[in-house]
């Protein structure tokens, strides 16, 4: 265990069995690590865990220092350090305390792999067009208009000071989590060259009554609208901006000016094989089975979202929370019971 100041990191033995096998949990606060550097860390943990001691050293970071910028030093920003990205708002000074957030409620959806094909073919750009979306794009899409028409439903009370839009503008925003690993230059810090948290967040902006109709045009317009803003605020170019913003002077300090914004904030872990074969202990342990992990089963904040892919069955689950008092609204959503499968709620 190692202690940064107030953050923490993790590590328990829970259990070992008489049969050689152990149950390890581990946690970590986000500002420390993401879920990329920790499964780079697991993935070298199990590999000296099968005594594989010549594993590639390529897979340990240079340094465990967190100043990401200098991976971007040949990156010329889109933006000056300035302009506030979207997503983001900045406070005269620090809160001296948010107001709570409302209880939340939390259901999951199983979305089969044939399901999820089918959805995004039918909301896929003809191909003249030049443009495209992914399975990920149509699956945010159904999230984020299911919170929104659940909420619209019995007029929830909106609330600025936690990120919600007002009624008087007519549109709903969305924030996403994209690993800025991947869209550095030449992806430089890919393949465990940088441990930390380096999520490059990027948001939309929808018309309302986009959001709360339930039919597949209008989700293929939420699913472009997604894909066309992460190609726009997730490259080497916006990421270097963004550094340059969150190193701004004028904005960092004091201290806990900076906050992010939206009505539904979400991420998606489809690309991390959470079972896969680089976290197996070995035929000694577990009979060969890999590494188990799941998204915790935490209560999230209401408003915000979780994708996970299961690698054997192409199968997508969806965790959504909302405010309590819309849950029973959610449950009965019209275009969640049509392609989705509700397997839990609390």
């Amino acid at each position: 265990m190692q202690s940064l100041t107030w953050l923490r990191i993790d590590v328990h033995l829970l259990d070992q069995f008489t049969c050689g096998t152990v149950v390890v949990a581990s946690s970590a606060h986000h500002f420390a690590v993401d879920m990329q550097s920790s499964l780079d860390f697991l993935e070298v943990w199990a590999t000296i865990v099968r005594n594989e001691t010549a594993f590639d050293q390529r897979k340990l970071p240079k340094s465990f220092e967190h100043q990401p910028e200098h991976f971007f030093d040949n990156v010329k920003p889109n933006a000056p350090p300035t302009e506030i990205p979207r997503g983001f708002v900045v406070l005269p000074s620090p809160p001296q305390g948010l107001p709570p957030s409302p209880k939340a409620a939390v259901t999951i959806w199983h979305f089969t792999a044939d399901t999820a094909g089918q959805l995004k073919r039918t909301c896929s750009p003809p191909k003249e067009s030049g443009e495209w979306i992914s399975t990920g794009d149509v699956m945010s899409g159904i999230l984020f208009g299911a919170i929104t028409r659940a909420r619209e439903d019995i007029s929830y009370p909106r609330n600025s000071l936690l990120g919600r839009s007002s009624a008087e503008s007519g549109t709903e925003s969305l924030t996403m989590t994209a690993d800025g690993r991947e869209r550095s230059p030449n992806k430089c810090m890919t393949n465990g060259a940088y441990f930390g948290n380096f999520q490059a967040i990027h948001a939309v902006t929808v018309p309302r009554t986009t959001l709360t109709s339930t039919s597949l045009e209008n989700l293929a317009t939420v699913a472009l609208a997604i894909r066309t803003n992460l190609h726009q605020q997730v490259n080497p170019e916006s990421i270097k901006a963004k550094l340059g913003f969150f190193n701004n002077p004028d904005f960092a300090k004091p201290p806990g000016r900076i906050l992010m914004s939206s009505d539904v904030s979400m991420s998606s872990w489809c690309k991390f094989n959470l079972t896969g074969p680089e976290f197996s202990f070995g035929e000694t342990l577990l009979g060969g089975r890999p590494y188990q992990t799941t998204y915790g089963g935490g209560i999230l904040q209401p408003g915000a979202g979780v994708l996970i892919k299961d690698y054997d069955t192409e199968a997508i689950t969806m965790i959504l929370s909302v405010e309590a008092e819309c849950q029973e609204i959610i449950k009965k959503d019209a275009v969640l019971n049509k392609y989705a499968k509700l397997m839990d709620a609390y």
